[in-house]
C-alpha cells in the first residue's frame, strides 16, 4: 500500500499526460499494467518508475496496477488524456482529501484560491509544515524542493494539466491562481459521488471495509447501500416529491413535481437513502 504521506514517488518528474497515456494503453491491453511492456516503451528508466505511481495517484490505476473505472473510461474514450473533463478528474484524484497523495491535497487546499499569489519559498514552508506537523516526518530540504518543482510543473507544463488554467507564472518563482472555469457537470458529479461516498462511510467508521478501488463502488464491494428513487429497488419516481418535502428542497432552490416528471430540477440534482446495515444489498422491487 502506498504511503499517503510520501513525497518522493515522482523521481523528480512532474505529471506527464503522454507518459500516462502509454501507461493506460499498456494496461488497457490486458486490464493491468505489464511491467515487461514498459521496457519496450519510449519511457526512460526513471519514468518507468514514476509514471505508474502517478497513474495510481491520479486515479487511473488501482493498488494492484489494474485499470480503475476511470482508467478504463479514459483508455476507451480519451486515450491521449486530452479532454478537459479527463484532466479535471486527474486533478481531482491527485488532490482528493482521502486520496493517496496527502500533501497534494494540503497544498491545493491552502494555495489554490482565485487571486492568490505565492512563491516557491511559500510552498517549501507549507510542505515542511505538512511533513512535520501532519505527517510527523523529518523534512529533507532537497526532497521538499524537488517536490515543489514537480507540483508547480504539473499545472504549468503543456503536457501536464496546464489546460485547466489553475495556475500561472507571475514572475521568477512566483505563481498566481487565476479564476479558472468550472469543470464539466458530469466530471463534477463523478467527483462528488466518489467524495461523499467516502466521507459518509468515514463518519460512520467503516470506510476501511471498502473494496480496493473505485471499481467496488459500482459492484457494491462495500458495507451498506445507496438507494435513489427511479432505480430498480425504489422504482417510483413520484417518491422524489416526498423526499423533497422532508429535506425542504425549496430552501435549496430545488423543484420537483408532476410537471417535471418527478425529476429534480436543476438537472444533475440527486437524492438518495443511504443504509449502513452490512446486509443491505441492491435488489429489484416487483
Amino acid at each position: 500500500m502506498a504511503d499517503r504521506f510520501a513525497i518522493s514517488f515522482h523521481e523528480t518528474f512532474s505529471l506527464s499526460r503522454p507518459s500516462l497515456a502509454q501507461i493506460i494503453g499498456n494496461a488497457g491491453r490486458s486490464g493491468a499494467l505489464n511491467r515487461q511492456f514498459l521496457v519496450d516503451t519510449s519511457l526512460g528508466t526513471n519514468y518507468q518508475k514514476a509514471m505508474p505511481r502517478y497513474a495510481f495517484r491520479a486515479g487511473l490505476l488501482d493498488k494492484r496496477n489494474n485499470l480503475s473505472v476511470f482508467g478504463r473510461f479514459a483508455a476507451r474514450l480519451d486515450p491521449a488524456l486530452e479532454k478537459p473533463a479527463t484532466q479535471w478528474l486527474l486533478h481531482y484524484h491527485l488532490a482528493a482529501p482521502h486520496g493517496p497523495t496527502a500533501f497534494w491535497h494540503y497544498l491545493v487546499r491552502k494555495r489554490f484560491l482565485p487571486g492568490n499569489t505565492f512563491t516557491d519559498d511559500d510552498l517549501i514552508a507549507d510542505l515542511t509544515e505538512f511533513l512535520r506537523d501532519v505527517a510527523g516526518k523529518a523534512p529533507a530540504p532537497r526532497s521538499i524542493r524537488s517536490t515543489v518543482t514537480i507540483f508547480t510543473g504539473t499545472y504549468l507544463k503543456i503536457d501536464g494539466l496546464r489546460q485547466l488554467g489553475l495556475l500561472e507564472e507571475a514572475g521568477p518563482n512566483i505563481y498566481r491562481v487565476p479564476a479558472a472555469g468550472p469543470p464539466p457537470l458530469w466530471a463534477l458529479g463523478y467527483a462528488l459521488a466518489e467524495y461523499w461516498h467516502r466521507r459518509i462511510r468515514e463518519e460512520w467508521g467503516f470506510a476501511g471495509e471498502d473494496g480496493p478501488d473505485l471499481n467496488g463502488l459500482f459492484r457494491q464491494k462495500y458495507r451498506g447501500g445507496r438507494y435513489s428513487f427511479g432505480y430498480p429497488a425504489c422504482p417510483d419516481l413520484a417518491d422524489n416529491e416526498k423526499a423533497w418535502e422532508i429535506l425542504d428542497g425549496a430552501r435549496l432552490g430545488i423543484e420537483v413535481s408532476e410537471d417535471t416528471g418527478f425529476q429534480f430540477q436543476p438537472e444533475q440534482t440527486t437524492c438518495a437513502l443511504i443504509c449502513h446495515h452490512p446486509r443491505a444489498k441492491y435488489f429489484v422491487a416487483r
